[in-house]
């Protein structure tokens, strides 16, 4: 979503690798295995960014679900640095739109209007799916899987990717059957000035399609 306090200190010591490069080093080594969580939050909350910050919490939170990808989540750790400079140094020169920053909405939809699999529409009708922007990035929460996998049979998440083209998107949540195979969860969205609403959902495995439905926001 990746910090190291022996790399940290050479790169405060030499002075001669940028922000951007120290988070991608340190980035690597956290995705890599060779920092805790722990070691993490404690060396990026030394390079000036607040780990406690519902900012931060929700773009690692994203990143750790694979909604945002590395380069994405590492321009907005750059970002977040940036504004923390920008409030530290007056003559800074780089420009941070603070209020698209904090940019966070949430919304709930339920699912209505299924077809297909009768068991499995009964299932995700009770559910309560959570969806939340943060900074333009659409993710759904993974708590919202919480009843379904209570389920013997669907073991985990096993993906979540997100496919964008224009303003229109689909979040994809991979779940693992205990059969070897993977249900593929697609929920369609559209995007416009960060303000996002959900369309639709329809759930596939084996390359057959189990049911369709429309997302109806609460």
């Amino acid at each position: 979503m990746k910090l190291i306090k022996l790399v940290l200190a050479f790169l405060l010591l030499t002075n001669k690798i940028s922000a951007n490069e120290e988070i991608s080093k340190l980035n690597s080594l956290y995705l890599n295995g060779v920092l805790d969580k722990n070691t993490y939050f404690k060396t990026i909350q030394g390079m000036g960014i607040d780990t406690s910050n519902e900012i931060f919490q929700n773009l690692f939170d994203l990143f750790s679900d694979n909604v945002l990808d590395i380069n994405s989540y590492e321009n907005s750790l750059n970002n977040l640095l940036s504004v923390t400079n920008n409030s530290e140094v007056e003559n800074s020169t780089t420009k941070i739109n603070k209020n698209d920053i904090n940019k966070h909405i949430t919304k709930t939809y339920v699912l209505s209007n299924c077809k297909g699999n009768s068991k499995l529409c009964s299932r995700l009708a009770k559910d309560k799916l959570i969806f939340e922007s943060v900074n333009g990035q659409v993710s759904i929460l993974k708590s919202s899987f919480d009843e379904l996998l209570s389920d013997v049979d669907l073991l985990r998440i096993a993906n979540i990717k997100t496919l964008s083209k224009n303003n229109n998107f689909d979040i994809i949540v991979g779940i693992a059957h205990s059969k070897g195979f993977i249900i593929n969860f697609s929920f369609g969205g559209m995007i416009e000035d960060n303000k996002f609403e959900m369309i639709d959902v329809s759930v596939k495995a084996k390359n057959k399609e189990l049911l369709s439905g429309d997302l109806v926001l609460l």
